[in-house]
């Protein structure tokens, strides 16, 4: 089991080692990096006056299978939906990420359950959000609502699938619909809890497939940097054994 020191250990060697890496973006589901989803949703930065929510939605390890894992994620991105205009809002959120036996369309509607053993607050705080809508008018429009990370996040596919996890306590400024897909057997899914005021610390929700197209920037270590990671992992498991 991944205790947190030796986790912390780990990121602090891949931090260290990312002047040595290589910066890249992907999007998840991959099928739809240059396609419009068919859905759209306003969760969870975007809340009727007075809600608040708790939003947890999977990624399938397979939707970074074209990466050699580990790698820290730094930042994730959503579009606004096609029908969107330009618009600027902010939300009050903690962000969590964390891996997750769930796979897509299997997430159950008890939080704490899908929550795997290695969950980091990657950011914590209001959130300026805002989209010039640009792109084509049919869609899909540019990934520019953007949450870059106070704390990068070191993820590995082969530990399991991927997890983030929104407390939204609350939200202003201008209503807007993000791009997001509902497709069973596809990447991603969602469960969440939108009753005012104490849905941020629900502990039970609901489950559907409709989720969020995503973008992720990950830096990917360059072999030697990545081989220092594991080097250090395994130092650090003998030393407590």
């Amino acid at each position: 089991m991944k205790t947190r020191f030796f986790r912390s250990f780990l990121v602090s060697v891949a931090i260290a080692a990312a002047s040595a890496a290589q910066a890249a973006v992907l999007v998840v589901p991959g099928a739809y990096e240059s396609t419009e989803g068919a859905g759209q949703n306003n969760f969870p930065l975007s809340l009727t006056a007075g809600n608040t929510q708790r939003y947890q939605q999977v990624f399938g390890s397979g939707g970074f299978s074209s990466l050699t894992g580990p790698f820290l994620i730094t930042e994730i991105a959503f579009r606004p939906s096609a029908a969107q205009a330009a618009f600027t809002s902010t939300a009050t959120i903690q962000l969590s990420l964390s891996t997750t036996s769930k796979a897509p369309d299997g997430l159950s509607t008890t939080f704490a359950e899908n929550v795997g053993e290695d969950p980091e607050v990657v950011f914590s705080g209001d959130l300026a959000i805002s989209s010039a809508a640009a792109g084509p008018p049919a869609g899909p429009k540019a990934f520019d609502i953007v949450i870059t990370f106070q704390t990068p996040y070191l993820y590995d596919p082969a530990e399991g699938n991927l997890l983030i996890d929104f407390r939204t306590s609350a939200t202003s400024g201008e209503n807007f619909f993000l791009d997001a897909q509902s497709t069973v057997g596809d990447q991603i899914s969602r469960v969440y809890s939108n009753q005012a005021p104490t849905a941020v610390n629900a502990t039970t929700g609901t489950a559907v497939t409709l989720a969020l197209i995503t973008r992720f920037t990950i830096t990917v270590p360059e072999p030697s940097s990545a081989a220092l990671i594991v080097l250090g992992g395994m130092t650090l498991l003998r030393r407590r054994r």
